[in-house]
Formats: structure tokens, sequence, C-alpha cells
């Protein structure tokens, strides 16, 4: 078990391991992460994107996973024998700048096949929307937003509305959150949200209308579309530090995730109980870069950190407490940057890597 480099104190408790994974080789690194909310069986599949700093080296690939494949031991998409790869690279596309979000249409009703379609948004340096089978991705549309300023500014993340999937909505740096109908690839509403560059978004999952944002003024916001000439302050950093990360429980929209900057503990927010989170999650040795809520349960979650861990922890009947304790853990063999869990596929969690990895790892 890798200890991360940290104390003594953070890592001698012997926390149950996550030893069943499969691993595959991106080619390059890699930082945007999604899993499609359909699947067929145990296969499933997912897209990632590069984090290049050469414009001319990114792209987005859209792999398919056999999780059937994995035993007690790790698996990697070099396996010899007469078995097939778990892993196969369905289509590969290049962009010119990194993608900083990729996501799938929150659709549940479609299997994973030939036949069969599925839609992927990405956000970079503007959104494009894509339409992905097993044989084909084509382009939909490319998303253009009214600029507030003489320049279209990156996005920074985005998220898709449950239950109005003609709604998605992107952060951008330009400190506005933009609210898109992809029925007609237009702008729905565009809203300054925050003081400074908001980092990410997310929607209530119960609502059509409710959504929350982040961003380097190290505030929490919330805003209902029926009337955004208010919003709510949830939380607040004492330091003005910024907040990177944000989450919405899909099981029991009262309680989001938070991720202050450069911080080795995530603060568990409750919506009922402004301004003082709810609980600190604080087990990492070095900053936390990803956090995840599981898809199926209200008292389960997940986070990633430099300290090459990712952590699982269960939160129920933690109100207002310090001391919570990861109940499983597993140690990559280098920091990990992002996180998604599979909605069609609760007991897999996948996990990607700047050094050009992706691992599934069942829980």
């Amino acid at each position: 078990m890798r200890d991360g480099g940290g104390s003594t104190e953070r890592t001698s408790a012997r926390q149950p391991s996550l030893p069943k994974l499969l691993t595959y080789a991106a080619g390059w690194p890699v930082y945007a992460l999604g899993i499609c909310c359909s699947s067929s069986g145990e296969v499933a599949r997912l897209a990632i994107g590069s984090f290049v700093e050469d414009a001319s080296g990114n792209g987005l690939q859209v792999v398919d996973v056999t999780l059937g494949a994995v035993g007690n031991e790790s698996a990697s998409s070099t396996t010899s024998g007469a078995a097939p790869p778990p892993f196969v690279e369905r289509h590969r596309v290049s962009l010119a700048l990194p993608p900083t979000a990729v996501q799938w249409e929150p659709t549940y009703e479609h299997l994973i096949g030939p036949e069969s379609c599925q839609r992927l948004a990405v956000a970079g340096d503007r959104l494009r929307l894509w339409q992905v089978s097993t044989n084909a991705m084509q382009l939909l549309g490319e998303f253009s937003s009214p600029a507030l300023s003489a320049y279209a500014a990156p996005l920074t993340a985005m998220d898709w509305n449950e239950v109005d999937r003609t709604a998605l909505a992107s952060a951008s740096i330009d400190t506005t959150v933009t609210v898109w109908d992809v029925a007609v690839q237009r702008v729905r509403t565009q809203l300054i949200a925050h003081d400074n560059a908001v980092y990410d978004v997310c929607f209530d999952p119960t609502s059509k209308h409710i959504f929350a944002s982040c961003g380097a003024d190290g505030s929490v916001r919330l805003f209902d579309l029926r009337s955004l000439e208010h919003s709510n302050i949830l939380f607040e950093t004492d330091d003005a530090g910024a907040l990177l990360r944000l989450c919405w429980n899909r099981q029991d929209h009262h309680y989001l995730l938070t991720q202050p900057i450069k911080s080795p503990h995530s603060l568990m927010l409750d919506t009922r109980m402004p301004a003082v989170p709810l609980a600190t999650l604080a087990w990492h040795t070095r900053p936390v870069h990803a956090i995840a809520w599981s898809p199926s349960s209200a008292a389960h979650l997940a986070t990633a950190g430099g300290d090459g861990r990712v952590l699982l922890w269960e939160v129920e009947g933690r109100a207002s407490r310090t001391d919570a304790r990861p109940f499983a853990e597993y140690a990559a063999p280098c920091a990990m940057d992002n996180l998604a869990w599979s909605p069609a596929l609760p007991d897999w969690l996948a996990a990607v890597s700047a050094r050009g990895i992706l691992q599934m790892l069942k829980i």
C-alpha cells in the first residue's frame, strides 16, 4: 500500500484496498473524463481528453472497456493471449486546445451497440456536441455565445440537466455561467455569476431550474433560472481562497461537495445550513484534485489527489463531524487528476492521471 509520502498519522490506519482494476495507456496526459450513462452488459463507454501544452497535440478518445475482464489482479490494455483486450479505442479526434470537461447526455434508456447513439458534450475553447456510436463519431455543432468581452473566454466546466435534457450549463473564466438550449444549439441565458473566474457549475439533480457554481472568489452560489436577479451564497471561504470543484449529491439534493484549491481537505455542504460546512473530509496528504458522489448512494463519495490515493468515504450520519475517515482506498502509481463514477455500473469508478493512464476500479 502506497503511503503518498505523507504523515504517519494519515497513512498508518490500514484501510481496505481496492485490488480489482484495469489500466489503459492513453498515449498522452489525461485530464477530462466522462463515463457514458448507458452500458451493454459489462461494457462501459468512456471519453477522455488530453492535457498537452503543445496546442497541436491535443485530442479526445472514446474508449469501450469490458469490465468482466478484471480479476483479482490488475489487467492492462496490452493483455496477451486468446482473450481480447479489455479496452478498445473506438474513436479519436484532434482538438486545438485541451478539453477541460467532457460529459455524456444523462440518458439511461439506450444500450451501447452498433445501432445506438449517445451524445457527448466537450468543453474547452468552446462547447462542442458530438454524436457517438460504436462505428462513427459525428460533430453535431459548435456553440457560440454572446461574448461579454472582445474575445471568447475558455470554458472551465459544464453540467447537463438530468430533468430537462435540453439544458446544459457551462462555466467560464470570464465570470459567467451560460445555460444552453442543446436542442437548438443556442444560449438560453447568460449571467455574471461571480466576481472572478467560475471554476465549476452543477444542476440540482431534481430540478429544471436550480444550479450552483463556485469559483476564484471563494464562494458557492445558488441560482434559480426563474429568478436570476438574485442568488444565494451557500458558502464562502474564510481567506477568499478559490473553490475549484463542486458536485451535487445525486440521491439527496440537500448535499453538495466542494473542493478548495490546493487543499487536502474537501468540504461537504448542506443547502439547509448555509455558511458553515457540514463536514470536512481530511485524510489526503496532498491537494485533492477530484471529487465525485456515488450515483446510487447518498452516503458514499470518492476523492482523488496528488498523494496518488483514491479514497472512498461514507458520510451518512456525520453531520458536523471533522473526524471522518475513508473506509477504503486505492494507492495509484502516480497523482490522480480526475474521477468519474459509472452511472450505469455504479460498482465501478474511473480515475485518470497526467501521466497518461486511465484506471477502472472495482469498488
